[in-house]
């Protein structure tokens, strides 16, 4: 938790929630979001902008994006699919399923920025139209593809090993 600077809340309308935080590059926080630990609705809610959530972690009081040097890159739906992806390849979050003109310019600015030849677009399975429609969006940049897993509700609650083997059959890793 301490790398990602997660935090949780115990009481309050924030009561039992994952408190997660979005930073820029230069370290201001952006805003944050917080995940109830047992479902209860709603399940996420957000303080501020709804921004890219990109993984930066804290490493001796810095922060970096831990980026794998990929020329993929996959765009989940929460933090912790991204949490789930980025062990495997580059990720980062959407925050739901349908990105605004502000988040979809900062997958470009990503895309650009690091030389991406391939964005993979893993959304839940109840997403599969947004999913479509975000592709269609960024394909005019760069190659897209679409995960469709039909049993697989999203990444966060895989194994690295099974998303390995997922992205696998969408692109080499």
């Amino acid at each position: 938790m301490a790398a990602y600077d997660l935090g949780y809340c115990a009481g309050g309308e924030w009561r039992r929630r994952v408190i997660i935080p979005f930073y820029r590059d230069d370290g201001v926080l952006l805003a944050y979001q917080g995940r109830h630990l047992d479902d209860e609705e709603p399940r996420y809610r957000t303080e501020g902008a709804r921004p890219v959530f990109v993984p930066y972690t804290w490493h001796e009081g810095t922060l970096t994006w831990e980026w794998k040097e990929s020329p993929y890159f996959c765009v989940v739906e929460g933090p912790f699919d991204t949490f789930s992806v980025q062990r495997i390849c580059p990720a980062v979050a959407i925050l739901g399923d349908k990105p605004s003109d502000t988040q979809l310019q900062s997958i470009l600015t990503i895309v650009l920025e690091q030389s991406i030849q391939e964005v993979t677009i893993w959304l839940d399975t109840a997403a599969m139209a947004e999913a479509y429609q975000l592709q269609i969006r960024l394909t005019p940049y760069v190659r897209t593809r679409v995960v469709i897993e039909p049993t697989i509700k999203d990444p966060g609650a895989l194994s690295p090993d099974q998303i390995q083997e997922i992205l696998g059959k969408t692109f080499k890793v």
